[in-house]
C-alpha cells in the first residue's frame, strides 16, 4: 500500500533530442520517459519538442532547482551516442540503443555507470548490461489487419549508412523503390507502404524492418560488411526474415512473417518486468549516493586557482571515492600486522605556525594525528608569536613555542628534531587515519626518497572534504610553472631539510615552492617521491602568510629566477596563461641548426601552407627543411615539389622515397639526411601561427635533461588536438589527451595551459636532439610500423633519463588527426571461428600486433603513467582526469597485505552471488583477501594496474569471452580459475537458457576457455567427474549459505488452517515443474499451495498464493515471509540436474522448512530431508504423510535447520574457498 509519508523517488532526466517519428532511437528515449511516469516515477526529457500523446514533461531549470533543494538526486539517462557525462550527472545510466561507438560516442564507459541494453546484441563482449527492450512500434499503424497477401504488389529497399560507408547498391534492388532518410516519409506513409508491399530488402538493421514485418511484409536482409548477422533473432527467431536472396530463404520468410505480430505483442509483458528492475537498480544507486552525502561535503568557497580548475564532476564522484576508500577494521589489522614486521619505524615531526584565532583549528589538526590507526611515532609543535593560551586548553603532548620570528624557529626546531621526517602543517589541516602508516610504509619502500608529497583535498570547517587533487609524480616543468603543483604535506628527511637551510623567511607565501625548487636542484628529481593517495586534507581557512597575492606572486617569480640562475639556465619569466602561474622563456644560443623533417604524400595545398607558414611565422632563422616525399603522384604536389627544388634549394631539400615507405621510415630517412643539431618532426598538415614557436621548443630542447619536446596542435575551430599522450586509457597503450577541448580551457588543475612532462608527445610536432635520436636508433619502423612509434621513442628517451616536455606556448594549426591511425586489431576469435556473429573486433577492442608489442615492452609504465594518477580513470580519453571508481584499480601497487582476487561473475543473480560474489565478500570481511568483482573485463592496462594474484571467471563460453581471456593470459601472470556450477555441456531441453548457451561449437569454445585457465572450481563431485576430461586441476567447493543474509530469519508456522506447502523457482525450472503439476491438482483441497517465482498458467487457479520473483537481495526475506509448513524441491531426472548442487535444500533448510525432494544425485547426502522418486504416487503419499502430523513436521524443520547451521554456513567455511582459489 502506498504511504503518504514515504519519500519521493529520485527523478529521471532522459537526455534526448526533440521528438521525431522517423527516428526509432529518439522514440524509444521518449517512450522510456513515458513508461517511467506510467510506472509511478517522475521522469523528464531534455528535449524541447515532445509528442502530445506521451507523458514526457520537459526538464526546466526550475524543476532542477526544486529537486536540488529537496535533496533528490537526479538519475540521468544517456543514449550510447553521447560521449562522457555532459550534464555532470551524479548518477549515470547508459542506454545502449546500438553498439557503443558504432554511431557516435564512447566505446567504453565509466565503471560507476549503470548499463542497460535495448538488445543484448549491442553489448560488446567484456561488458555487461541489463536488458531493457522497449517495444517502440505504434501498433495502431503497423499491423496486418485487413490486408490480403494476394493483393500485395511491389518491392522496396531500405538503405542509410551503408551508402555513407562506401557501399554499392546491388542489382537485386535495382527495380525496387528506395526507402531512406534522403526521402523522408511519415509513419502513416510507411505503414501504408508496408501493408501493401510484397517484400522489403534491407542493407542494414533498422526498426523500420520490424515495422514492415508487423504489417505482414517479409524482410530480406542483404549481408554486407556492416551487416554480419541476422538482426532480431533473439526476439523473433528467423520468422519473417530471409538472410540473403536464396528463394528458399525468401519463401520461409513469407510463410512465417504472420507470426511476428503476436510475438511482438508478447514482448510488452517482459518489458514491464525489465522496467521494474531498471527502477530498482537506479533508485538503489541514488539512495546509496545519498547516504554518503552530508551538507558539509558540499563544495566550499575559496578563490584559489585550483578551485577554479578542478572539474565539477569530481564533487559527486569524490563522495563515492571516499565511501569506498575509507579504512575499516580489516585494513587497520593489516596495517598493524605490517608494522610488526618492520625492523625500524620512521618517525615524523610537524610544526604548525599558529596565527591569532587559529587555536581551535590547531586542535582539529592534533586530533587527526591522535586518531591515526597505527602506532607510528609523531610530534606536533605549535609555533606562535603569542604565548600558550589558557583557552582553549592545549593538550600537554602538543608542544608550544613562542617566537617573534616563527619561520626561523620552525627551521631551528625541525633541523634539530630527532624525527626522521619533518614538515610544516597549517592549523586546521587534517590527515586521514591511515596517513602515518602509509607515509611510513612508503618511505621504507623507497629509501631513495629525500622529499615526498601526497595527493590532497579541501577540508571545510565542518569536516567535509571536496575538491581532490590527484597529482602526477614529480614533474619539473609543471612545478616550475605552477607553484601549487606539489601542494601541502611536503615532507623532507631531517638531514635534507637541514642541509637545504629549511624554509626561507623572505619567501613567505611561497616557501614550499621555493623549498621544492631548491630540493630538486640539490637532490635531483629521483629523490622527490609522490604518494598517490589523499593523505592531506587542506583546511580552506588555513594559512599563516601575511602577504597579498601580488606579493606572493612576486616572491614566487623571484624564487624561480634564483632557481634557474643556480642551475645555469638563463631564462626570461613572465606571467603564465593562468593566474598564479609562470611562463619560462628559456634562452638559447641562437646558432644551432634545426632540421625540420616533413614526411609527405600528395600533401599538395597542405604542404604548401605548412612550408609557407614556417618561412613567414618563424623568428628563429637557423633551420633547414627536409621534405621526404613518399611517392606523391597528384599534379599539385608534384608541381610544388618541383618548385621547391628550383626556388628554395638553399633552405629546402627534397628526398624522394617509394610509396611503400611508411611514415616512420620516411621520418628516419629524413633524420639520417639532416645536418642540424636538433630534429623537428612536423606533419605536412601543420602550420606555424606565432613567430616564437620554434624558439619556445628550442629553449626546452636545449635543457640538458630534456630529451623530447612537443608543441600544442589546434584545429581550425581553436580546439585542441592534443596536450601530450596519456598512457593506458581506453585499453590502448596511449591516447592523446585534450582532444576536442577548447584551447582556452584550463584542463585538470591547469594541465592544458601549463608546460608539463607527459610520458610522450606526438610526432606531428616533435623536437629531439639528433644525437639522442641516433643513439636511440630512431623510430621503430619495423615492429611498430606507424603505430605508437612516437610513444615508444619517448619512452626509450625517458628510460635513458631524458624527460619529455609538452608546452602550450608553441602553438601550431593542424588539419586532421595528430597521429596516424593504428592498424586494426586482428580479430583472433573471428579468424578461428568465422561464422556470423562470432567475431568481436568491432565490439570489444582487441590489441593489434603493434599494441601487443607496446604492452610487452612497456606495460608497467603504461599501467602506472607518472604523468597521471592511479586514482584517475582509464575508461576513455573523454573521461580523462575523472575519478576512478573501480576500487581494485586504485590499490596501492606497493602494499599487498593479502592475495588480490579479481572476480568476474557471470551474473548478479544466484550463480554469481553464491559462487563468486558472496564468497569474495566473506573472505574480504574476514581479512583473508583483497577482493574486487566486476561485470566488466578489465583492459590490459587496468588489469596491470590492479595486478591481481588470482582471476576468477564464471561461465565464460562466448567467443568474445574467449578473446578477453586471451588478452588476460597474454599480458598478465595471474592464476586463472574457471568457475562453473552447471552441466553446461548438457542443458536440459526445457531450460530456457539452452538455446542461448548451446550451439554446435559449444564444446570448442568451452575447451578453449578452459585451456586459458589454470584451474576449474565446481560445486559438485558429479560436475568434477564430467569436466576432468577438459582440464586436469578441478576442485570441488560445495555451495554454502551466508549467515549475514539468512541467519536472522525465522518464518512462522501454522499460519493457516491447512498446511502451507510451497515451491520456489524460476522459468529455468520448467522441466522440473512438470513433475508436480498433477500432484498440485490432486492435493489442492488438502493443502494451501504457495508458489514463488513462477507458476504455470494451467494451475494458477489452483494455488492459494502466487508471489512473483524479487531481486536477489530481497529473496531470503521474501522466502521466509511465505511461512511455509513444508517445502518441495522436484528435479527432473536428466544429466543436467544430476550436476546441480544442494542449494535449494540449504535455502529451505536454513529457514527451518522441512523438505520433500526428488531422489537425485544433487539432493543425496546427509541432509535430513525426505527423498522420493519422480512418480505421482510417491509425491502425493509423501506430502500427505508429512502434513498429517504438523508437530513432527516442525521437528523435521528444526532438525534440518540445525544441520544446515552446523555444516553449511559460508562464514564458517571461508578456508575451503580460500584454498580452492589460491595456487597450491
Amino acid at each position: 500500500m502506498p504511504s503518504l509519508t514515504a519519500p519521493l523517488p529520485h527523478p529521471y532526466y532522459i537526455y534526448c533530442p526533440d521528438y521525431r517519428d522517423d527516428s526509432s532511437g529518439i522514440r524509444v528515449l521518449h517512450l522510456l520517459c513515458h513508461a517511467l511516469n506510467l510506472a509511478g516515477q517522475e521522469a523528464y526529457v531534455t528535449a524541447n519538442t515532445v509528442a502530445a500523446r506521451l507523458r514526457t514533461p520537459r526538464l526546466t531549470p526550475e524543476v532542477e532547482q526544486w529537486h536540488r533543494q529537496a535533496g533528490r538526486i537526479a538519475i540521468t539517462v544517456y543514449p550510447e551516442v553521447v560521449s562522457g557525462n555532459p550534464r555532470n550527472a551524479p548518477i549515470v545510466v547508459r542506454y545502449l540503443l546500438n553498439t557503443p561507438g558504432y554511431l557516435a560516442g564512447d566505446k567504453t564507459f565509466a565503471e560507476a555507470e549503470l548499463l542497460f541494453a535495448y538488445d543484448q546484441e549491442f553489448v560488446p563482449p567484456g561488458m555487461r548490461a541489463e536488458s531493457l527492450f522497449l517495444p517502440p512500434c505504434d501498433l495502431a499503424l503497423f499491423n496486418p489487419f485487413g490486408v490480403k497477401d494476394e493483393n500485395r504488389k511491389g518491392t522496396y529497399f531500405f538503405v542509410h549508412r551503408y551508402l555513407k560507408n562506401g557501399g554499392q547498391l546491388l542489382e537485386t534492388t535495382r527495380d525496387s523503390v528506395e526507402l531512406s532518410y534522403r526521402h523522408p516519409r511519415t509513419l502513416a506513409e510507411l505503414a501504408a507502404i508496408f501493408r501493401s508491399a510484397e517484400l522489403l530488402y534491407s542493407y542494414e538493421r533498422s526498426a523500420l524492418c520490424l515495422e514492415a514485418m508487423l504489417c505482414g511484409c517479409p524482410v530480406v536482409y542483404l549481408p554486407n560488411e556492416g551487416l554480419t548477422r541476422l538482426p532480431g533473432e533473439a526476439f523473433f527467431g528467423r520468422n519473417g526474415t530471409a538472410w540473403g536472396t536464396d528463394p528458399a530463404e525468401i519463401g520461409r520468410a513469407r510463410a512465417t512473417v504472420g507470426q511476428i505480430y503476436p510475438m511482438y505483442l508478447d514482448l510488452e509483458k517482459p518489458f514491464w518486468n525489465q522496467l521494474e528492475q531498471f527502477i530498482q537498480l537506479t533508485q538503489e544507486a541514488a539512495l546509496n549516493l545519498q547516504s554518503t552525502q552530508r551538507p558539509e561535503n558540499q563544495v566550499g568557497g575559496g578563490a584559489s586557482v585550483t578551485n577554479v580548475m578542478a572539474p565539477a564532476q569530481a564533487d559527486v564522484s569524490y563522495l563515492l571515492w571516499q565511501a569506498t576508500h575509507g579504512w575499516g577494521e580489516v585494513e587497520r589489522c593489516w596495517a598493524r600486522e605490517t608494522v610488526t614486521d618492520w625492523s625500524t619505524t620512521p618517525s615524523f615531526h610537524w610544526a604548525v605556525i599558529v596565527t591569532e584565532g587559529a587555536e581551535e583549528a590547531l586542535l582539529r589538526t592534533w586530533k587527526s594525528l591522535v586518531a591515526q590507526c597505527v602506532g607510528v611515532a609523531w610530534n606536533l609543535t605549535a609555533v606562535s608569536t603569542a604565548p600558550r593560551p589558557a583557552k582553549p586548553a592545549i593538550p600537554a603532548g602538543l608542544a608550544w613555542r613562542q617566537s617573534a620570528r616563527p619561520l626561523q624557529t620552525v627551521n631551528e626546531l625541525l633541523s634539530g628534531s630527532e624525527s626522521d621526517w619533518v614538515g610544516l602543517l597549517e592549523a586546521g589541516d587534517g590527515l586521514p587515519e591511515h596517513a602515518l602508516f602509509t607515509l611510513a610504509f612508503q618511505t621504507l619502500a623507497h629509501p631513495v626518497w629525500q622529499v615526498l608529497y601526497t595527493d590532497e583535498d579541501s577540508l571545510d570547517a565542518d569536516g567535509g572534504c571536496s575538491l581532490p587533487y590527484f597529482k602526477p609524480d614529480f614533474s619539473p616543468d609543471l612545478v616550475r610553472a605552477a607553484p601549487f603543483a606539489v601542494g601541502g604535506l611536503l615532507l623532507l628527511r631531517r638531514e635534507a631539510f637541514a642541509a637545504l637551510g629549511g624554509l626561507r623567511p623572505e619567501m613567505e607565501g611561497v616557501e614550499y615552492y621555493d623549498l621544492v625548487l631548491r630540493a630538486s636542484e640539490r637532490l635531483g628529481p629521483a629523490a622527490i617521491g609522490h604518494i598517490q593517495d589523499v593523505l592531506y586534507h587542506r583546511f580552506v581557512a588555513g594559512g599563516h602568510g601575511t602577504r597579498s597575492p601580488e606579493e606572493a606572486a612576486a616572491a614566487g617569480m623571484a624564487a624561480l629566477h634564483e632557481h634557474l640562475e643556480r642551475l645555469g639556465r638563463p631564462a626570461d619569466i613572465s606571467a603564465g596563461l593562468l593566474p598564479g602561474t609562470f611562463h619560462i622563456h628559456y634562452r638559447h644560443g641562437g646558432e644551432d641548426l634545426v632540421s625540420i623533417v616533413i614526411p609527405t604524400q600528395n600533401g599538395g595545398a597542405f604542404l604548401q601552407r605548412c612550408i609557407g607558414s614556417i618561412f613567414e611565422n618563424t623568428a628563429y632563422p637557423n633551420f633547414e627543411l627536409i621534405v621526404v616525399d613518399r611517392g606523391s603522384d597528384d599534379v599539385a604536389s608534384l608541381d610544388l615539389l618541383a618548385e621547391l627544388k628550383t626556388l628554395a634549394a638553399d633552405r629546402v631539400r627534397i628526398l624522394t622515397v617509394g610509396r611503400d615507405v611508411i611514415l616512420t621510415q620516411a621520418a628516419n630517412r629524413g633524420a639520417a639526411a639532416a645536418k642540424g643539431r636538433y630534429l623537428l618532426f612536423l606533419s605536412d598538415a601543420a602550420a606555424a601561427l606565432n613567430k616564437d614557436w620554434l624558439d619556445e621548443m628550442l629553449g626546452y630542447a636545449g635543457q640538458p635533461d630534456v630529451g623530447v619536446v612537443g608543441g600544442r596542435l589546434i584545429a581550425q575551430d581553436a580546439s585542441l588536438l592534443h596536450a601530450g599522450y596519456l598512457l593506458g586509457l581506453e585499453s590502448y597503450p596511449a591516447v592523446l589527451y585534450g582532444k576536442g577541448q577548447s584551447m582556452h580551457e584550463p584542463g585538470y588543475f591547469g594541465r592544458l595551459q601549463l608546460p608539463s612532462n607527459p610520458s610522450a608527445v606526438a610526432a606531428a610536432c616533435m623536437m629531439v636532439d639528433k644525437a639522442l635520436f641516433d643513439q636511440l636508433g630512431g623510430f621503430d619502423a619495423g615492429d611498430l610500423l606507424d603505430a605508437y612509434s612516437d610513444v615508444d621513442l619517448c619512452l626509450r628517451a625517458g628510460k635513458m633519463g631524458r624527460r619529455v616536455v609538452w608546452t602550450p606556448h608553441a602553438t601550431l594549426l593542424h588539419e586532421g588527426e595528430a597521429r596516424p591511425e593504428a592498424p586494426a586489431a586482428p580479430d583472433e576469435a573471428n579468424q578461428e571461428e568465422p561464422e556470423p556473429g562470432a567475431g568481436t573486433k568491432r565490439l570489444w577492442h582487441l590489441a593489434s600486433p603493434s599494441e601487443n608489442i607496446m604492452f610487452s615492452r612497456w606495460l608497467p609504465r603504461i599501467a602506472h603513467d607518472p604523468a597521471y594518477n592511479r586514482n584517475l580513470t582509464l575508461a576513455s580519453a573523454s573521461h580523462a582526469f575523472e575519478i576512478e571508481l573501480a576500487t581494485g584499480i586504485t590499490w596501492d601497487p606497493d602494499w599487498r597485505p593479502r592475495p588480490r582476487v579479481l572476480g568476474h561473475p557471470a551474473d548478479r543473480m544466484g550463480c554469481g552471488e553464491y559462487r563468486i560474489i558472496a564468497p569474495m565478500r566473506c573472505l574480504a570481511n574476514q581479512g583473508l583477501i583483497q577482493s574486487y568483482e566486476s561485470n566488466y573485463y578489465l583492459t590490459t592496462p587496468g588489469l596491470a594496474r590492479m595486478s591481481p594474484d588470482v582471476v576468477i571467471v564464471q561461465r565464460q563460453v562466448e567467443w568474445g569471452h574467449v578473446a578477453c581471456l586471451q588478452e588476460y593470459a597474454r599480458h598478465n601472470q595471474s592464476f586463472r580459475i574457471y568457475e562453473l556450477d552447471d552441466l553446461l555441456t548438457n542443458v536440459q531441453l526445457q531450460n530456457c537458457a539452452r538455446k542461448k548457451i548451446q550451439s554446435a561449437d559449444l564444446i570448442k569454445r568451452f575447451r578453449k576457455a578452459l585451456n586459458l585457465c589454470d584451474r576449474m572450481v565446481v560445486s559438485t563431485d558429479y560436475l568434477a567427474d564430467e569436466y576432468r576430461r577438459y582440464i586436469d586441476d578441478v576442485v570441488v567447493v560445495p555451495n554454502y549459505v551466508e549467515r549475514a543474509r539468512w541467519g536472522g530469519l525465522r518464518p512462522l508456522r501454522r499460519q493457516s488452517e491447512r498446511p502451507r506447502v510451497g515451491w520456489a523457482g524460476s522459468m529455468h525450472h520448467t522441466g522440473d515443474f512438470a513433475i508436480i503439476v498433477d500432484v498440485v491438482k490432486a492435493t489442492r483441497a488438502e493443502v494451501d499451495w504457495i508458489f514463488f517465482g513462477m507458476c504455470p498458467d494451467e494451475i494458477k487457479g489452483l494455488v492459494k498464493e502466487f508471489h512473483p520473483g524479487v531481486p536477489l537481495d530481497d529473496y531470503p526475506a521474501k522466502l521466509a515471509s511465505l511461512n511455509l509448513d513444508l517445502a518441495i524441491a522436484p528435479l527432473e531426472d536428466v544429466p543436467f540436474n544430476h550436476g546441480k548442487s544442494h542449494l535449494r535444500l540449504l535455502e529451505y533448510g536454513v529457514l527451518g522448512y522441512p523438505v520433500i525432494c526428488t531422489d537425485i544425485t544433487a539432493y543425496r547426502g546427509e541432509h535430513p530431508v525426505t527423498r522420493v522418486k519422480n512418480r505421482f504416487k510417491d509425491w502425493v503419499e509423501a506430502i500427505r504423510e508429512q502434513v498429517s502430523d504438523r508437530d513432527e513436521l516442525a521437528r523435521r524443520g528444526d532438525a534440518l535447520r540445525d544441520y544446515i547451521n552446523a555444516n553449511w554456513i559460508l562464514e564458517d567455511h571461508t578456508d575451503v574457498w580460500l584454498k580452492a582459489w589460491l595456487p597450491a
